[in-house]
């Protein structure tokens, strides 16, 4: 191997990046939730809650939230759907979660005392996430009347700005410094759009959808998740998108599975379900453009055999 080959594969291993999760599940078995948040929080999410780090240590463990699902419903619809838990105060259905999956998230979990997550903060997190996923569901689906309802549900009577995250508190967003927000902001040249203004109106939700998007990003580091050390010269590192809690790992599931790849081409070589990245254009790598190559030259082979 020259190194130029050796460049080229190391790389080439580089793309093994995308779509990467590092998450430390740490699950939090029979957790107590009773009152404690800060003043701040509890005033801001009308609830003065929190979800206290039990002291039992149970086994932690890497998982891929792809291999999370069940009953054919994936990872991140799962913790989207754990709004209506916190919504409802099904507490059940709060403590199962956190005994198998653990955290959410909370960036101000070491700021409590006792030490928690804010359950107001939760309820808020989670009615952002439910909301991406169900709004960027009816801009995929270009379902109109869907998008109308939501729009004129959230469209402010007084002011300019609207934020489009349903089912929270009005000051929720400043639980996390407002980084959970879905904001538009109309300019003197773009109002607000009326019902004949189908495309104003996709335009101004999709660049609010894309920047919420690009501000949880901004704010997921990446790390090496793993490391072998062992061969001085050829050190091997796994990179992945860190996830500081279920909730991040939801969403990196999302974004990765759903998001980036909306409207991605598929790999050509059939059975091969892998998404193309440019600069790529037909197939996911070289060995499947090379292994469709040399299948249809079986099939002219055979074809020119069977005719003879």
């Amino acid at each position: 191997m020259t190194e130029r080959d050796d460049l080229s594969l190391r790389t080439e291993s580089l793309k093994t990046v995308y779509s990467e999760i590092g998450w430390l599940r740490r699950p939090w078995p029979d957790i107590v939730i009773r009152p404690g948040a800060d003043e701040l929080s509890a005033n801001l999410a009308g609830d003065d809650r929190l979800i206290l780090v039990p002291h039992v240590v149970v086994p932690s463990d890497w998982p891929d939230p792809r291999a999370l699902g069940s009953d054919g419903v994936p990872f991140y619809r799962q913790v989207a759907e754990l709004h209506r838990a916190f919504a409802d105060d099904d507490l059940d259905a709060v403590r199962g979660f956190y005994a198998t999956h653990g955290w959410l998230g909370d960036p101000e979990l070491l700021h409590q005392r006792p030490t928690g997550e804010r359950v107001g903060w939760c309820r808020h997190a989670l009615a952002w996430f439910r909301s991406l996923v169900e709004l960027t569901d009816i801009l995929q689906n270009e379902a109109d009347a869907a998008l109308w309802r939501w729009f004129g549900a959230c469209v402010p009577q007084f002011g300019n700005n609207l934020d489009l995250v349903r089912w929270s508190t009005p000051a929720g967003l400043l639980l996390d410094k407002g980084q959970s927000t879905i904001d538009v902001v109309p300019t003197h040249d773009r109002p607000w759009p009326t019902q004949r203004q189908r495309n104003d109106l996709y335009q101004l939700v999709w660049g609010a959808v894309i920047d919420a998007v690009q501000r949880r990003l901004a704010a997921t580091p990446l790390e090496p998740i793993h490391r072998d050390l062992r061969k001085p010269r050829r050190p091997l590192v796994q990179w992945g998108f860190a996830a500081g809690g279920a909730l991040d790992a939801a969403f990196l599931q999302w974004f990765f599975d759903v998001f980036a790849p909306y409207r991605m081409q598929i790999c050509e070589r059939p059975g091969c379900e892998r998404r193309v990245i440019p600069p790529r254009t037909k197939f996911c790598s070289g060995y499947c453009a090379d292994a469709h190559r040399q299948q249809r030259l079986r099939d002219r082979q055979k074809a020119a055999q069977a005719s003879s």
